[in-house]
């Protein structure tokens, strides 16, 4: 769970065997599962999902930079639009080097903050590298308990919460902006820990999540399992869980497009691109050069979230059309 490397990092219920027998006695804080339940499905990370994971990774990091600089702007009583870029906003080399440094260290938090979170519920965290079966190494925490539905996703969130408060809370005090772009990868290598977290609450509150051991896993992939009731917990994984998905995948198409059309204005014409009238209910972006090799940047909020509802519910009656098929 490293939010500089593959997204497909070790999950914190990794390893193949529990540490709960070998405690002095049960904690009545902590809720454990029965040595007897059984392993009734997997969250497997394999490789085609990991290479997707990429894409949404480089959306997530623009995303939750714009957010996050919305939210700090918002709180200081300014406003972010339209962004305008300069060539005084670029980073020195120095800064360049230093944001570098961060991005690769912004893991040892994120993992610190999972472990915590895994020893407050009675685990025991172990942290590690690991070259990664995907693409790039990783670094992991990891614990040999199992924990109950809810616990995993308190563990699963709580470092991209945590360092992006943090990150805004600095930007605003020190009125910088790096604070924001470190929490905006931070959130960017959060990518798979979302990705469980949106998929736990499709099982009922009872079953627990725990390691998977080797022979159940498949090749070229990581896993954990799923010890309990495998059906569907209502309308979350019947129309929620779909739903995100529908409008992430919507969400991740836009900004892809937007960007692409970027370059190849600032290719082949002037740069200017121009979606939608500005000012209106339906104006998506703006982008155009200024005179001094800056920029000119403003997206439209209303209209992104309004296709990203329209993604969701299509994506939803397809959900329910093929389950009915």
């Amino acid at each position: 769970m490293s939010p500089s490397d593959d997204p497909s990092r070790r999950n914190p219920a990794r390893t193949p065997e529990r540490d709960d027998e070998r405690e002095a006695g049960p904690d009545p804080k902590h809720t454990e599962a029965p040595a007897t339940a059984t392993l009734t499905d997997t969250l497997a990370t394999t490789r085609p999902r990991a290479g997707r994971w990429l894409v949404v990774s480089c959306v997530a990091f623009f995303l939750a930079l714009y957010t996050f600089a919305s939210v700090a702007a918002w709180a200081s009583g300014q406003s972010l639009e339209p962004i305008v870029l300069t060539q005084t906003d670029l980073p020195t080399p120095l800064e360049a080097g230093v944001l570098v440094l961060g991005a690769l260290l912004i893991t040892v938090p994120h993992e610190l903050i999972h472990g915590f979170a895994l020893a407050r519920y009675g685990g025991r965290p172990g942290y590690g590298i690991q070259r990664s079966r995907f693409v790039f190494p990783y670094a992991y925490v990891e614990s040999e308990k199992r924990y109950s539905r809810n616990q995993m996703l308190v563990v699963l969130l709580s470092p991209l919460v945590v360092i992006s408060v943090a990150g805004i809370g600095a930007a605003i005090v020190f009125e910088s902006s790096w604070p924001l772009v470190l929490a905006a990868v931070n959130a960017a290598g959060s990518v798979g820990d979302c990705w469980l977290a949106a998929r736990l609450p499709t099982y009922p509150a009872s079953v627990t999540v725990g390691p998977v051991s080797p022979a159940a896993e498949e090749p070229d992939t990581d896993a954990i399992g799923i010890y309990g009731s495998n059906q569907t917990d209502g309308i979350y994984g019947t129309v929620v869980y779909p739903f995100l998905v529908g409008a992430g995948v919507t969400v991740t198409v836009l900004v892809t497009t937007l960007v692409a059309l970027v370059f190849l204005a600032l290719a082949f014409a002037d740069g200017t691109v121009m979606l939608g009238v500005p000012e209106s209910t339906w104006f998506l972006f703006r982008h155009e050069r200024t005179t001094h090799a800056g920029a000119v940047i403003e997206f439209g909020t209303l209209a992104a979230t309004g296709l990203s509802v329209v993604g969701g519910t299509l994506w939803t009656l397809t959900f329910h059309r093929q389950s009915v098929g």
